[in-house]
Parts: structure tokens; sequence; C-alpha cells
């Protein structure tokens, strides 16, 4: 009997423990549906007909041309490391200055550029602590004053 047991809750242990390592998949963004994108054709579609078909963008540029761009990605984390992308795709949708569509672009992961990050720390004032000091700093600093005890 205390075998069957032991059995039980080794079966537990290791389905507790096999969740625990089931990958995460995550989808964030415009979720692009293909036969949407192909009924906006440029030159006949503007700003308002795109927004009925398609609904509101997830950005829209900041600089330069008129863009709208419609972004999705799926990833994927396995327990604690790192989170891998499985499909990204972005649709940027252009207007002419009258609001008409000008041109479609579809870009997916490959046509990505990595970003150069700036790893430089903006120093800040006063001291480094050490961990020591940090955790035994304020020992005997504090005094009461008031008198009473």
């Amino acid at each position: 009997m205390s075998s069957l047991r032991g059995y039980v809750a080794f079966g537990l242990m290791a389905g507790l423990l096999g969740a625990g390592c089931t990958p995460t998949q995550n989808v964030r963004g415009y979720v692009i549906d293909d036969a949407r994108f192909v009924g906006i054709e440029s030159g006949v579609d503007d700003k308002n007909s795109v927004l009925d078909v398609l609904g509101s963008p997830s950005n829209v540029s900041t600089f330069g041309a008129d863009t709208w761009y419609y972004v999705a990605r799926k990833t994927e984390r396995l327990a604690f490391f790192e989170e891998r992308v499985l499909d990204q795709r972005v649709v940027a949708i252009e207007f002419d200055e009258s609001g008409i569509v000008a041109g479609v672009e579809r870009y997916e992961a490959e046509d990505a550029r990595p970003v150069a990050m700036n790893e430089r720390v903006t120093p800040t004032r006063g001291k480094q602590l050490s961990l020591t000091q940090q955790l035994f700093g304020n020992i005997g600093r504090f005094n009461r004053d008031d008198g009473a005890e």
C-alpha cells in the first residue's frame, strides 16, 4: 500500500515538473488576416475605408510620410529561458497628402534589422555602498532624543 502511495506521489511530482516546462506562447498586436489586406487598393481606398476594414493601426508614423503600421508578433518562452520570436509580420499602409492609399508593404521577421543598444550608464551623485554597508549602515545611527526610557 505504501509503495502505491510512493508511485502516486512520484507521478504527481513528475506531472507538476513537466507542466512547469511547457512552452508559453504569446500573440501580441494586430492579428493579420491576409484576406483583409488584399482588399486594400492603392489609389482607391482612403483612411476611412481602411479603418472600416482593418480597424485602428498598431502604430502611426511620426515623421515623414503618413503611414499606418499593423504589427503582429508571436513569441514562445520555455520556463526561464529567453523569449524566442516564432513569427513577426508588419503591414505598412502609406497615404498621400489627400488621405488616399499610396502603397501597401508587407514585412516579415527576416526584413527586421537589429538595433544596437547603448550600454552606457548615467552616473548618479552620491557614493556607492557595498552590500554590507547597505545592510548594517543604520545600526546605532538613530538614538532617542526624547529622554523617554
